[in-house]
């Protein structure tokens, strides 16, 4: 039985199946799908709950009445569950559907008795990624992400082998309304639930498909290890739409998941509504797939805490290194001992593990507090080395003065005078320009030497940072190098071969770079590799960097973006000097020199044109030029010259200058 909501707030098409006296069991649907997605778990589910089942809007012909937030799809659920007079019930869905699931678990928790998120995640990639996904649809239509949706749904094989379930998704994608799509892509983009996993308080079970490359297993284990009483399963041989890849196992493990962890018989306030024709199906019933393999559930209450949260000791330690910097943190843990060593497991485990490597401030607002409580509580021997760690962060001096001045008020005059005077030593010592009425960074010029394509040196107090020695560059250019920075994974800006060269060449040397390189590199050099990503400060060989974006610029629809970030390296001038890899980032600080990625097969010239007139750098050195013939130069250096805004200079490589 279907029918389409009749209240005011906008309809959602709905459908009954099973049993009208059975408890309700609601099955949502993934984003691009319909509520055909869970045909083959009717039979078995049908035997024991009465099923419903929702369109999206815009989605199997659903009226078309977009939902810009994960909020709201949730308010419409509950507005036609009024309507039809369901109170409580059991919920399962299936990305987006789940994110609809945990929403209605937190907002609502005395409506869900039981919870199954299937292929969710607390976040669902990055906001960027969901945005540019709407620009597609708004240029090209659905046509370009229905054409790819069997690829992220489906694993080569299954969709080799099925070609009539491959069509079937196809054309789901394409029936749905671009309008609907694009706003449940700015829902997804906005939607970040994990802070708040602790506060759902259902049992839960988490199933991801083994080779779900969307929202696999490492984020079904985020969502284990935050939600109190939550149960992992893992399907094997199944991607991302895990009940049409494998559905005799999933069926399974919701039959066994909601009779055992359903709670006592209650009244679900639902009335029997009439039976109405059975609407058509947009494409035929996919066909039985191949025997599905078993999947377990994994136990909760004898699975050790480090099965599903991980240990914080090697977060922490990353954390504490890049705060308080690596000569301080080699120091307490050299002279830790039998009397003492316990006590630096603890700090190192949990306050920079589980504090510091919370997401829910900053660093540089962790710094502040931690020097307000330091002045309080007049631990004056920790405030030197809090004062170093709060400019590491990003804080100046002029801003642990104002810090220090508020705690005179609140703590005391006497203690915020010891803590003046030790925190004027410490920037008297480390930051002398910043006693002088500066924003508190050093005033030495910075020198920068173009290196081949995208790489570049920066040295400064004798210190060297070396930005993407990728392997169109020279050999030797990471050897010498104190900090190397890398943005991505192409080999034009990542090869292991120079990595390796500049990390045995001297042996302090470290690392900053994202999570898919780090997995390349980090276990030949134990300890000496940093992931890094969008919002981080950090220090590296001294010098004060930001990183800035997500997502590398679009080569084309068809191929996946993979990860892409940029680093502000500060000189003499806030955001003195800005590298953005392969994008167009515009960081939310000021920019006095842009290496300016001047010819990719990913840009155009007015793009690069309009990039510099957004940034507004004092000045725009070329990079990523590789490509670009001695003929094409002047075109390009008359044109971005002349309509950028901005000075527009090009070094050749080993050509230096101060900035």
């Amino acid at each position: 039985m279907e029918r389409v909501s009749d209240k005011k707030t906008p309809a959602l098409q709905y459908r009954f199946d099973g049993p009208e006296d059975a408890p309700v069991l609601i099955l949502g649907p993934s984003l691009g799908t319909t509520w055909h997605m869970w045909d083959r778990q009717i039979p078995e589910l049908a035997r024991q709950w009465r099923v419903f089942r929702f369109d999206l809007p815009g989605h199997g012909g659903a009226p078309a009445h977009p939902a810009g937030s994960v909020a709201e799809l949730a308010d419409r659920l509950l507005a036609t569950l009024d309507a039809v007079g369901v109170q409580r019930f059991g919920y399962a869905g299936c990305s987006l559907g789940g994110a609809i699931g945990a929403e209605l678990a937190l907002r609502h928790p005395q409506r869900v008795a039981s919870l199954a998120l299937i292929a969710a995640s607390p976040r669902f990639g990055t906001a960027d990624e969901f945005r540019q996904r709407g620009v597609i649809v708004r240029s090209n239509g659905l046509d370009p992400i229905a054409r790819t949706s069997p690829e992220r749904w489906f694993t080569s094989g299954f969709a080799a082998a099925q070609p009539a379930i491959t069509d079937w998704a196809v054309q789901m994608v394409r029936t749905t309304d671009p309008g609907c799509y694009i706003a449940a892509c700015e829902a997804l983009a906005a939607f970040d639930i994990r802070a708040e996993l602790g506060a759902i308080g259902v049992p839960t079970l988490v199933l991801v498909g083994s080779e779900d490359q969307v929202t696999g297993p490492a984020q079904a284990r985020t969502l284990v290890a935050g939600i109190p009483d939550a149960r992992l399963a893992v399907v094997p041989g199944a991607s991302h739409l895990a009940p049409v890849e494998q559905p005799a196992a999933v069926t399974d493990l919701l039959v066994r998941h909601f009779s055992s962890a359903w709670l006592p018989a209650y009244e679900t306030g639902q009335h029997a509504i009439p039976a109405a024709p059975v609407k058509p199906v947009l494409a035929p019933p996919p066909p039985p797939p191949p025997v599905a393999p078993v999947a377990e559930i994994s136990p909760a209450a004898h699975q050790p805490d480090a099965a599903v949260r991980p240990d914080p000791h090697d977060t922490g330690l990353k954390v504490r290194r890049e705060v308080l910097g690596d000569a301080h943190v080699d120091q307490a843990l050299a002279t830790a001992d039998d009397f003492s060593g316990d006590f630096q497991e603890f700090i190192t485990r949990y306050a920079w593990g589980e504090i510091w490597g919370r997401p829910g401030l900053d660093r540089r607002m962790r710094s502040g507090v931690t020097l307000t409580a330091l002045v309080a509580g007049g631990h004056l021997d920790e405030l030197a080395f809090h004062t170093r760690a709060a400019l590491r962060n990003g804080l100046t001096a002029d801003e642990i003065k104002e810090i220090l001045l508020q705690a005179a008020v609140y703590c005391g005059v006497p203690a915020a005078n010891s803590a003046f005077k030790v925190a004027q030593q410490v920037i008297r010592a480390d930051h002398p320009a910043g006693l002088n009425g500066s924003s508190g960074r050093r005033m030495e010029p910075m020198k920068l030497t173009k290196k081949f394509h995208s790489c570049v040196l920066l040295e400064k107090d004798g210190q060297r940072l070396v930005i993407d020695p990728g392997g169109f560059g020279e050999q030797d250019a990471a050897v010498g190098a104190d900090a190397i920075l890398v943005t991505h994974e192409h080999p034009d800006h990542f090869d292991e071969e120079r990595l390796r060269a500049g990390m045995e060449a001297r042996p302090g040397a470290q690392i900053w770079t994202l999570k898919s390189v780090a997995e390349q590199i980090s276990a030949a050099f134990p300890g000496r590799v940093h992931t890094v990503g969008h919002g981080d400060t950090f220090t590296a060989a001294g010098f004060d960097i930001q990183v800035h974006g997500e997502l590398h610029a679009v080569i084309h629809p068809d191929i996946p973006r993979i990860t892409n970030v940029g680093y502000l390296v500060a000189g003499d001038d806030a955001g003195a000097v800005f590298h953005p890899g392969d994008a167009l980032t515009v960081p939310d600080q000021p920019v006095e020199t842009l290496m300016l990625p001047v010819q990719a097969p990913w840009s155009k010239i007015s793009e690069v044109i309009d990039y510099v007139r957004e940034v507004k750098p004092r000045r725009a050195y070329d990079i990523h030029d590789a490509l670009l013939t001695d003929l094409a130069r002047p075109i390009y250096d008359r044109q971005i010259g002349g309509l950028g805004g901005t000075e527009h200079l090009r070094l050749t490589p080993g050509d230096a200058t101060q900035v």
